[in-house]
């Protein structure tokens, strides 16, 4: 007859197992309940051991921060830490540093989630016993966490090193393939290569329809890169069509009230004001708002929102409205993210405008001029980004009345236009009457 104990360690172990099923494939109350039946058992058996306990814990910790719930998903973190922070090194050790840099990062702590990954990568190549898949997922996490931080040439190695692991481990199909290519898109995306951007995206959708139920978050997530793509191509139907399954997914697995689904809507409400339905997208920046503000009442999800909102209510014209926002959008990204970062620029871009629509031209000014050094710093000399700021200063100076200034920073922008877009692109348009006006 076997022992009881030894048994019920087995159970434990066979219910993690199938607690670990359900998380991949996105039915996270289900994944919760199989770790927590786990953990009662582990809790009764374990009573001289508590490295087991540390073990369910990361587990459960990580499921509830992919739930959206991070404060109990802290909670659940700070114990396995206590647990396993001065074991020694180990596959566990790792998954824990993993979770916690996940958490860090849905947080806004950018830079202890980019140490938590790095110590979590360390030690993954450290292990006699090494494990290819978990190396490569911890090698992604650390290029994100660089690509956050605006270090995109570090970003793009760590990247770069994924997907070359990837493919040699795992053949050119499988999951971790896809999340690589994923990762790249976005950095491509980031730095304006578009149709490399789009490319990836569709490659890694290819093989995650393949691998993956429709409604999955890795499906969703994809939408959403791709349109993304297609907003930044000025192609806004099809951005709003991918934009709409993405939603549709996230609905399904999350409920109405979860950090991806407030990022769809929020998108969604990007695309109603390129349509110039400005109502319709503060609807949706509302509900986005909300939800964030629900999980964290401060954060870069809800500085980024505030901005949009702002940036909508000086398009209707209220602009002490846009003010404030604007204002307390600028003062959290500071505090997060401190000056040379590129939401700081964006929220300097928004307020030379709404400066530059209330005639104090000198401010506006100014305020363009620290955010064009920002950009110019974390992307290219041929970034849209850069163009649209030095539009915004070649304007200003036509309304100052100086026109060969003017004149000199609008053909820069148009000139930076035609390479990424072409010559026959939408957004050319505002820049050639622009350039018309000074002429």
């Amino acid at each position: 007859e076997g022992d009881p104990s030894t048994d019920r360690a087995f159970k434990a172990q066979i219910l993690d197992m199938i607690a670990g099923l359900y998380s991949a494939l996105a039915e996270y109350s289900d994944s919760l309940n199989y770790y927590n039946q786990s953990l009662e058992i582990k809790l009764q058996i374990f009573r001289d051991e508590i490295k087991p306990l540390g073990v369910s814990y990361s587990y459960i910790g990580h499921v509830q921060h992919l739930m959206g719930e991070y404060k109990k998903s802290m909670e659940t973190l700070s114990k396995a830490r206590d647990i396993l922070l001065n074991d020694r090194d180990s596959e566990d050790k790792a998954y824990l540093f993993y979770s916690l840099g996940e958490l860090y990062d849905s947080l806004g702590n950018y830079e202890k989630s980019r140490d938590y990954h790095l110590e979590s990568l360390r030690i993954r190549e450290a292990l006699p016993e090494k494990n290819a898949l978990k190396k490569t997922i911890s090698t992604i996490a650390v290029g994100m966490s660089h690509f956050t931080l605006c270090d995109f040439e570090s970003s793009k190695a760590f990247f770069e090193q994924a997907y070359t692991a990837s493919r040699e481990n795992f053949g050119t199909y499988h999951p971790i393939v896809a999340k690589a290519l994923k990762h790249e898109a976005m950095l491509y995306r980031t730095l304006a290569n578009y149709h490399l951007a789009e490319e990836l995206y569709k490659r890694a959708l290819d093989i995650e329809l393949e691998f993956y139920p429709y409604d999955h978050p890795e499906i969703a997530r994809t939408f959403k890169g791709l349109g993304q793509v297609y907003f930044s191509l000025f192609e806004n139907e099809k951005s709003m069509e991918y934009m709409v399954k993405a939603l549709e997914i996230r609905c399904k697995i999350f409920g109405e009230c979860h950090h991806e689904v407030a990022s769809v809507l929020s998108s969604i409400g990007s695309l109603y004001n390129a349509k110039g339905e400005t109502n319709k997208a503060l609807e949706y920046q509302n509900r986005a708002l909300k939800i964030y503000e629900s999980i964290s009442p401060s954060s870069p999800d809800v500085a980024n929102v505030l901005q949009i909102i702002g940036d909508e209510y000086a398009t209707l014209g209220e602009y002490e409205k846009s003010l404030e926002l604007t204002e307390k959008a600028m003062e959290m990204r500071r505090k997060f993210f401190g000056e040379m970062h590129r939401d700081i620029a964006d929220s300097y871009h928004s307020y030379c405008l709404i400066l530059e629509d209330l005639g104090k031209y000198d401010k506006a000014l100014e305020y363009a001029k620290k955010g064009l050094e920002i950009r110019k710093k974390l992307f290219s000399e041929n970034h849209p980004l850069v163009s649209f700021l030095l539009k915004t200063i070649g304007n200003i100076y036509s309304s100052l009345g100086q026109y060969d200034l003017a004149l000199e920073y609008l053909q820069k922008s148009y000139d930076i236009k035609v390479k990424v877009y072409g010559d026959n692109h939408p957004s050319l348009s505002s820049s050639l009457i622009s350039l018309g006006n000074v002429m």
